[in-house]
């Protein structure tokens, strides 16, 4: 999810999103649960707090709601056990405590790099000058498959095209960097996702 925001919204500030993530989701109350609908014709994902008097009975089926970019057939919260829900609350409060650690304990400037460079790599934004995110969204995991699988074979003959022109040094669909050489942050470079 913050590898989406992040691809969304390339100047946004890392280390933030990850403190946000951790505050939101360690002090989150159970009880305003908020279940996500299927998706609709027009891309809208429509959420609704469930019925006060369903509550009791979903929270007897699910020991917590598990929110992912998935399909809505897909139920991750039927897998966490009450020993799994310990260890994640647990987990984000240790990272929430690590991160409020090093931004407000420490305001060292040298400490605050060194912990962006270890934690965030190599900047994305660094590699490529310019680049292409496509986003393939169905309603069905499905049609999903069959939708990106057309998407990426009409790519093929785009990059082709975009290879002919003397101001793109190289195209490539993916995370696929070996064939880039030395050279490939000297000119444009598209990169397709």
């Amino acid at each position: 999810m913050l590898t989406k925001v992040f691809l969304l919204y390339p100047g946004a500030n890392l280390v933030e999103l990850v403190e946000r993530f951790f505050l939101i989701f360690a002090t989150w109350l159970l009880i305003n649960i908020l279940k996500i609908l299927v998706l609709l014709s027009n891309w809208q994902i429509p959420i609704r707090i469930i019925n006060p008097k369903n509550l009791q009975n979903f929270q007897q089926k699910n020991e917590i709601t598990v929110y992912s970019p998935t399909y809505p057939e897909i139920q991750l919260s039927a897998k966490i056990t009450k020993t799994n829900l310990r260890i994640i609350e647990n987990s984000l409060l240790k990272g929430l405590d690590k991160l409020y650690h090093v931004n407000y304990y420490h305001k060292d400037k040298n400490m605050i790099n060194e912990y962006e460079q270890k934690y965030i790599g190599i900047g994305f934004m660094k590699m490529y000058k310019n680049f292409i995110v496509i986003s393939c969204i169905s309603k069905m995991q499905v049609t999903q498959e069959q939708f990106c699988s057309f998407i990426e074979s009409n790519l093929y003959k785009e990059i082709e095209q975009l290879q002919q022109f003397n101001e793109v040094d190289y195209c490539h669909i993916g995370l696929k960097t070996e064939k880039c050489g030395r050279k490939f942050n000297q000119k444009y470079i598209f990169e397709l996702i």
